[in-house]
């Protein structure tokens, strides 16, 4: 019995993400919490081979999970739906293609760097209370996180500069199949701003589809059809610009950043191949001394507001891995100590957000040319045909009470005196009675 309860709590715990010590497994342990694992994540291999190197990797997560739970820090990591992968692998199936280095930049065009200026920041933000963060998405095994992290904060940039708080949904997939160099294999959310600014034909801006009306596939497909029958959004020019908040050319500045984040969400970097965030659970994530969380970035995220728990301030971050990873699909994650150049894993690495203009607000469809046009000849069409069945009905209830009228007088005549029925024979018919009398004919002929 005693060894029963063990194993149900060397099971357990891990998966959970409690920091509750357990016993050492036994290879047979190992299978059965693998088994309960891929019974939770409905997961299944093609082969026995995929399985087994499935299997390894997760005996490797599942000792990660245990140990650093057991050392008590202020986070903790669980057996997720990641619990699977290996984290080398993890990094590169999750994590973007394009490196980053000193010039990302390049020679994109931007409204500036954004400036701290000296006033009290406000102690805590967190602006999915204030209604202006979208729920948690899920770019699945594309490594689109950039284009998620670049919708997640024009949504809430326009949300925040909307009279009516209007919270946008918009689409991810546009960004994957028509932004430039980007796709699955990663990208920069700064090229993205770009691509909204100029990427149109002639160098003109695009417009922002609706997630609804453009859904996302988690693969790239081809830039078309879709974009161009889709709802819009967000229209042509509705994207001005982005501001820099930090980067290796403009500094990294905590206070900056926070500013940053106190007037709208911010993209940001941060090292989310590492093992830490791929397994991480709740808590506020931070180095500890064997558990070291890289500073090399690969993964975009969108930050919605700071705060402290303790003595830890923290990073809130919004990530795209769905809302059963990390706390409900967040983060948070340590500001980082003093003298940290880029903060924990590196979350100060380099930030922008979007300037929009919300003059272009408005839902419309986004239709070629032609395809308005032959709208409008069948709503022609349409409304001639509904006016000449409108006047027909009304002629033929008009003919209809002349014909009666005239039925009527000719049957009192035969019983009237000869004088009296030619007068009503000679009769005009009631003025009241006369075509179109419809209150829809007289508004058509009108």
């Amino acid at each position: 019995m005693a060894a029963a309860i063990a194993f149900i709590l060397a099971l357990v715990a891990p998966t959970l993400g409690h920091p509750a010590p357990g016993p050492v497994l036994t290879d047979a342990g190992y299978e059965g919490a693998f088994e309960a694992w891929r019974h939770r994540y409905h997961k299944s291999y093609a082969t026995p081979g995929e399985q087994e190197a499935h299997f390894a990797a997760f005996r490797r997560n599942y000792d990660a999970v245990k140990t650093t739970n057991d050392q008590g820090h202020s986070f903790t990591l669980g057996l997720n739906k990641f619990g699977d992968i290996a984290p080398e692998d993890f990094a590169r199936a999750h994590g973007s293609k394009l490196a980053r280095n000193t010039s990302i930049w390049g020679d994109l065009p931007m409204l500036g760097v954004h400036r701290h200026l000296d006033v009290t920041l406000p102690d805590s933000v967190d602006w999915r209370k204030e209604g202006a963060v979208t729920g948690v998405k899920n770019q699945g095994q594309c490594g689109a996180c950039w284009a998620f992290s670049t919708t997640g904060s024009i949504e809430s940039a326009w949300a925040i500069a909307s009279e009516d708080k209007q919270l946008l949904s918009l689409s991810e997939q546009q960004l994957v199949d028509c932004a430039p160099r980007e796709g699955c294999d990663g990208g920069l959310p700064e090229v993205t701003y770009d691509y909204l600014q100029h990427g149109g034909d002639g160098g003109f801006p695009v417009a922002m589809c609706t997630e609804g009306t453009y859904p996302y596939q988690g693969k790239q497909g081809t830039c078309g059809s879709t974009r161009d029958s889709c709802m819009v959004a967000i229209m042509s020019g509705g994207i001005t610009g982005f501001k820099v908040a930090t980067s290796s050319e403009v500094g990294y500045s905590m206070e900056t950043l926070m500013s940053a984040v106190a007037q709208q969400p911010v993209t940001a970097s941060i090292a989310g191949g590492d093992q830490l965030f791929q397994l991480y659970s709740g808590g506020v994530l931070q180095d500890r001394p064997g558990n070291k969380c890289s500073d090399s970035v690969d993964h975009s995220v969108l930050l919605v507001g700071y705060g402290r728990e303790g003595s830890l301030d923290y990073w809130l971050i919004k990530n795209s891995w769905g809302t059963d990873w990390g706390e409900s699909g967040y983060a948070r994650v340590w500001k980082g100590k003093p003298g940290d150049p880029v903060g924990e894993c590196g979350i100060r690495s380099d930030s922008a957000y979007p300037v929009v203009d919300i003059s272009k607000a408005g839902i419309q469809l986004n239709l070629p040319l032609g395809t308005i046009f032959a709208v409008i000849l069948v709503g022609i069409a349409l409304l001639f045909v509904l006016g000449c069945g409108c006047k027909f009905a009304c002629k033929r209830r008009a003919g209809g009470s002349a014909s009666r009228a005239v039925r009527g007088n000719t049957e009192r005549a035969m019983v009237a005196p000869a004088p009296i029925a030619a007068q009503a024979l000679q009769a005009p018919v009631d003025p009241s009675v006369r075509t179109g009398n419809s209150r829809s004919s007289r508004l058509l002929e009108g």
